[in-house]
């Protein structure tokens, strides 16, 4: 029987996914306390409590760190947008205030850092080249095989219009370290909700994991991970689950068949390509999407990147 501590902390847990949702859907505007606390349905107060516990920082400096993380990615998939823009795009119109906050977090100015995390060029990528320490961020190598670089081929991509995706969650804040512990205890405990709650009947039942960080900037604390199930948009929830929208529109999709211990290469693999190629990604949700495979040592992937129109 689950006791009324417990139900308190799911309620907190819900409570601040909700926020943190909003907080990145909104990421590029102004967020006011008392619209986050008003979707987290507590008051002010008892939301600062609540939200510092859970996500170890204050509201306040989770949006400062979520928009300069974004604004450092920006600068290297948009090469050819000024750092100004790209800071203003994400709220800052105080070029200033910016630059400090931005040196704050990275140890160098803006300028710098673009100039000495520049992607690699089209040759690069087409070999796959792919470092050893960029491997520590999605395996746990003490789990799982050294994959080698050019051990993966891209099967297909292409530029795909989806529609809009109601999904339910559960999410993982820590480490991206892939461990198959991890990850069967997410999706045990996803489907045994699905199914008492009647989803799994769904016969275009999508199955997903949204990357909400990019490992390279966010420490391991900190990244979040959501695995998701589609559900019909008007399902209705309950506080041991949580519920978002993948927003429609055009997606880069890149299509792999691949090992678990392979999933950062073919991140990585698509990362690289980006840059060069004509598309610029926007501020909605990167994802992996699954399909089904004859052959239950691997796994069909689509990795979806959402880019400009």
């Amino acid at each position: 029987m689950i006791n009324e501590k417990h139900i308190t902390a799911l309620a907190h847990q819900s409570a601040v996914n909700k926020a943190v949702d909003y907080i990145e859907n909104h990421i590029c505007e102004k967020i006011e306390l008392d619209c986050m606390a008003k979707v987290a349905n507590l008051s002010k107060f008892h939301f600062l409590r609540v939200f510092k516990t859970l996500i170890g920082e204050t509201p306040l400096q989770f949006i400062m760190r979520l928009r300069l993380e974004k604004i450092a990615s920006s600068l290297l998939s948009k090469p050819s947008d000024s750092i100004t823009s790209i800071a203003n795009e994400f709220g800052f119109t105080d070029i200033t205030a910016f630059s400090k906050n931005f040196k704050l977090q990275f140890g160098e100015t803006a300028t710098k850092w673009r100039q000495n995390n520049s992607q690699l060029n089209p040759e690069d990528v087409s070999s796959q080249t792919i470092t050893n320490k960029s491997l520590e961020h999605y395996v746990n190598n003490s789990e799982s095989e050294f994959v080698e670089p050019n051990s993966i081929t891209n099967k297909s991509i292409e530029v795909k219009e989806i529609k809009q995706i109601s999904v339910v969650y559960y999410r993982h804040y820590g480490s991206y370290i892939r461990t198959d512990q991890l990850h069967e205890k997410m999706w045990a405990k996803l489907f045994a909700w699905a199914d008492l709650n009647g989803c799994l009947r769904n016969p275009d039942l999508k199955t997903l994991i949204v990357y909400h960080d990019d490992p390279n900037l966010t420490s391991a604390d900190k990244q979040r991970m959501s695995f998701c199930i589609s559900v019909p948009e008007n399902l209705k929830i309950d506080s041991k689950i949580g519920k978002m929208t993948i927003e429609s529109g055009k997606y880069i999709v890149a299509n792999f068949e691949l090992r678990p211990q392979e999933f950062i290469l073919a991140w990585d693999w698509v990362m690289k390509w980006l840059p060069n190629s004509g598309y610029e990604p926007d501020s909605r949700y990167c994802f992996e999407m699954y399909s089904e495979n004859t052959n239950p040592e691997l796994f069909n992937i689509g990795i979806y990147i959402p880019i400009r129109v």
